[in-house]
Order: C-alpha cells, then sequence, then structure tokens
C-alpha cells in the first residue's frame, strides 16, 4: 500500500466521502469528484494557488450540511475535501496528514511536472490534419536558470580569496557562472562589512531584482593552516517569506549540521546540496502541530453560491409599471418635470 492509500484511508475513517489530491498547476490525481465539480474547482486552485502552505479555503455547499474544504498540504498541492463534520475535527485530520505526508506530497507532486508539460505540449492524432503547417524554429538555450516556481530557487557555496568570492559548488547546474559571483559577492560585503573575525552568523537579504529572499550563512572553513571565510547562500521563493521566518531556528540548525558534516573536509558537492535543500523544504513544508494556528484564506465566493448570486440580481431589477394591457417603462424624473412644464405652459395660453 502507497502512501496515497494510506492518506485516503485515513480521510474514509473520518467520514469524508468525497475528496481529491491535485496539484497548483490545476492537474488532478487521485480523486473522486465528479466532472462538473472538477471544473469549479479547478478555477478556484488557479486563483489561490499561491497561498501559504498549511492554509485553507472553507465554503459551504448550497443549503445542504456539506462544507468544502481546499487545504494547502504542499508547496505544489492542495488536499480538497467535503465534510460536514466539525471544522476542528477536518483541521486536525490535515495536520495529521501533512506532518506525515505532507514533503512525500511535495515530492510525489514535483515528479510529475514534467508530465505535465508533455501534456501541454501534446496534440492528440485526430486533430493533427486540422492544424497549419508551422515553421520549426529553435530556441536559444538559457544559463541562467533559477527553480523560479520552487521554493528554493538556488543554493551557493563560495569561499573567499581575498574579498572575491570563488565559487565551490551551487544548484541548480544550469545558473549562469556571473550570476553565481554576484550573488556570492553581495552576501560576503554584507557579512564580513559587520565584523572584522570571521564568526559564525546568517543574514536574510531581499534579492530585490529577482524577487527573491537570501539567507546568506557566514561560516570559516581551513585553508592552508589558516582559517578563512566562506559563505552559504540560500536563494528562497519571496512568496514564502512569512514561513522563512517561522522556521528560521530550524533551518540554521539544519545548516549548522550540514557544515559540520562537510567543512573539515572541504566534501561540498552538488549531490550533498541536493540533499540539504531537501531537508529545508521539508522543515518549510511541516505544519504547526496545534490545528488552531491553520490559517483560514478569507477569499469571496466564486461559483457555489451561483445560484444564490443570481437571485440577488434578479431581486434588483426594477418590475415595470402595468397600467390595463399596457407596459409603460416609469418616468424618470427630469420627464416627470418636463411633462409638468408643457402642462403649465399649456394651461397659461
Amino acid at each position: 500500500m502507497t502512501f496515497i492509500d494510506t492518506i485516503i484511508n485515513e480521510l474514509r475513517d473520518t467520514g469524508i466521502k468525497r475528496y481529491g489530491l491535485i496539484n497548483k498547476e490545476g492537474r488532478y490525481f487521485e480523486n473522486n469528484l465528479s466532472l462538473s465539480a472538477k471544473k469549479i474547482l479547478l478555477k478556484m486552485i488557479l486563483e489561490n494557488k499561491d497561498i501559504p502552505v498549511n492554509s485553507y479555503i472553507k465554503r459551504k455547499l448550497g443549503n445542504s450540511d456539506q462544507n468544502l474544504y481546499i487545504y494547502k498540504i504542499a508547496f505544489n498541492g492542495f488536499l480538497i475535501c467535503t465534510s460536514s463534520s466539525d471544522k476542528m475535527i477536518i483541521l486536525d485530520l490535515f495536520v495529521r496528514i501533512a506532518q506525515k505526508f505532507g514533503y512525500l506530497l511535495y515530492k510525489y507532486f514535483k515528479s510529475q511536472e514534467s508530465d505535465i508539460v508533455s501534456q501541454k505540449t501534446s496534440v492528440p492524432i485526430q486533430e493533427i490534419s486540422k492544424l497549419p503547417p508551422q515553421k520549426t524554429t529553435v530556441s536559444p538555450q538559457i544559463n541562467d536558470e533559477f527553480r523560479i516556481n520552487q521554493p528554493i530557487t538556488a543554493i551557493i557555496i563560495s569561499k573567499n580569496n581575498d574579498f572575491v568570492p570563488e565559487p565551490v559548488a551551487w544548484i541548480p547546474n544550469s545558473i549562469n557562472e556571473k550570476e553565481i559571483i554576484r550573488i556570492a559577492t553581495k552576501g560576503l560585503v554584507l557579512i564580513l562589512g559587520a565584523t572584522d573575525k570571521i564568526k559564525e552568523c546568517y543574514s536574510l537579504i531581499h534579492f530585490l531584482n529577482r524577487k527573491q529572499i537570501g539567507l546568506i550563512y557566514l561560516f570559516e572553513i581551513p585553508n592552508r593552516g589558516k582559517p578563512a571565510s566562506a559563505t552559504l547562500t540560500i536563494l528562497f521563493n519571496e512568496n514564502i517569506k512569512k514561513i522563512i521566518f517561522a522556521n528560521i531556528e530550524e533551518t540554521e540548525a539544519e545548516i549548522k549540521n550540514y557544515l559540520y558534516k562537510n567543512r573539515i573536509n572541504f566534501n561540498f558537492t552538488n549531490e550533498n546540496l541536493e540533499s540539504l535543500q531537501n531537508k529545508i523544504i521539508s522543515i518549510l513544508n511541516k505544519p504547526s502541530i496545534k490545528a488552531e494556528k491553520v490559517n483560514q484564506i478569507q477569499k469571496k465566493d466564486s461559483r457555489l453560491d451561483l445560484k444564490d448570486a443570481m437571485m440577488k440580481e434578479i431581486r434588483k431589477i426594477k418590475k415595470p409599471v402595468t397600467i390595463g394591457k399596457k407596459i409603460e417603462k416609469p418616468k424618470s424624473k427630469l420627464e416627470s418635470e418636463m411633462v409638468k412644464a408643457i402642462k403649465k405652459v399649456k394651461n397659461e395660453v
């Protein structure tokens, strides 16, 4: 039995009959939702795909006792369900599932991204004949490629060589080397400018041009018998800055653990940076232990209360004035004043 099966069983054990897993780009995975429900929910997901992790949207379903819950269980995915149970029972269930499987779901959604791209670019066989002929073009390769849709967009380790950063390891591999040096230089200037001695510390700065938050950690490395300085820079998507601040102590502890294992032999590689990245994402993706701290996102209903919205609009329409079998539009104030003026002139004549 997979962890997805375990999640579904936990939902069913709580009395939840309708459920679904969907990534932030709108692709459904395990679910038993109707086609019409999927179409309505898809619009809501795309409108709210950037809400924080461990947040939810609640909607009452018409006149029934059922409520719809859309829970951001991972940076890149949602858990959807309908239930008539008490809200705190549902939120407690969400937190338990997220603590046990949130990071696994993050990796699961991420592993499907390549399939999503291929689906968007594929064309059904029966439709090919209807398409006009297209010219073949070659797109230029982009070297400066950050993981802009991920919580961590890049990690860079560089050592200080006479106040000139020397990159040692970085992820993703596709980042332009000039950009690596530019980012590492900013980190050295900010931290080394504050102290003459090498003291382990970190600083959080804004990379405004990239809309990213940088955590820059200064540490000491052996260098021909003398201590030298180095920096570890982690670039985060600025959309999760509140989550970064809330988990900064645990993130710092994970960085220290990573440096303790690797800096003695200067064993910094792209592979163990990937491992560090996964551990930090796991920390950031973990919800609060208490269900009361799950953040509710207040959003206006979109299409779920369509009937009520239409009835309100109908009530706003004024009924026409009926005289016998003729229907006359109510006169405006200006028209009434003009009629009075004309009658007055006729009487005077």
